[in-house]
């Protein structure tokens, strides 16, 4: 987001670095401007830590004292109350979301981004559609090409007492994905896939999905690991994998961190986007 733009009633120009309103401007370093405008793509949604990190600096290490240190920043500046948060709430164990209405500047006033946004995407269809019909090549059940299709299998616990939290896990990494740009999540059956010596069989789904994410769940005594693997499904390669042992503690709070960290793993291997060196 490099045009102007409102966060509320405070003028954003992302291009200066600047905040304005009612004739005081604010000055924010390009890290904080950059936490801003990305929170500001995202309004209304939880953007989890390990995302806002991995996004904003991706060849650096950086602890989460900087994140934090920013989103004060920003509270600071917008006068907000983390208590009562009118611009931006903490959700805990989670990450950040932007909660003020964000729009957009125009000639005559402002308009919420979701009307522009709203507008935008009309005529787009309307002109889509034209193209379509007058090309004779309008399918009902066309996909688009550019949108990549995964499904993601429920967790099998293969040690210990964790079938909800497998459950849990493959679930909040279903939502995460549902809103990811660019991602199309196939709903499948593990009836489907399931063959009769408890293997996955994805032949059945291939058709369907360009990408299956599978993940397995071990306990003992008081840790607990967590294995993914993404398989491609024209190849039955590889095409990433990661494995995280976490204390039993906090479940969860566990599940919560790691489905936002897988997303953010399997997101950037399949856009081809160089993955830091992180502790898991």
């Amino acid at each position: 987001m490099e045009a102007e733009f409102f966060v509320a009633d405070w003028r954003v120009n992302p291009g200066s670095g600047q905040l304005s309103r009612e004739g005081r401007d604010v000055h924010l370093s390009p890290r904080v401007m950059d936490v801003l405008c990305y929170l500001a793509n995202r309004q209304g949604t939880v953007v989890p830590r390990q995302r806002l990190l991995e996004h904003l600096w991706p060849d650096v290490v950086v602890s989460d004292d900087v994140l934090t240190q920013s989103i004060s920043e920003l509270r600071a500046v917008f006068g907000d109350n983390r208590a009562a948060p009118t611009f931006i709430r903490t959700i805990p164990k989670r990450g950040y979301m932007l909660v003020a209405e964000v729009s957009m500047t125009h000639s005559g006033g402002t308009v919420p981004m979701r009307s522009r946004l709203a507008a935008i995407g009309f005529a787009f269809v309307v002109a889509a559609l034209a193209g379509m019909l007058l090309t004779n090549s309008f399918y009902g059940d066309a996909a688009d090409s550019s949108e990549t299709r995964i499904a993601v299998l429920p967790f099998r616990t293969l040690t210990g007492d964790a079938d909800s939290f497998s459950a849990g896990l493959s679930t909040d990494i279903n939502q995460l994905l549902a809103n990811e740009p660019g991602f199309r999540v196939v709903v499948v059956s593990p009836a489907l896939v399931l063959s009769s010596n408890g293997a996955f069989d994805f032949r059945a789904i291939a058709e369907r999905t360009d990408l299956v994410l599978e993940g397995s769940v071990r306990v003992v005594g008081e840790r607990i690991r967590i294995t993914v693997q993404l398989i491609e499904i024209a190849t039955g390669f590889q095409r990433w994998s990661q494995s995280y042992d976490r204390l039993t503690g906090d479940m969860l709070g566990t599940q919560l961190e790691l489905s936002a960290i897988i997303v953010s793993g399997l997101t950037m291997s399949v856009r081809g986007i160089p993955l830091t060196v992180a502790k898991s």
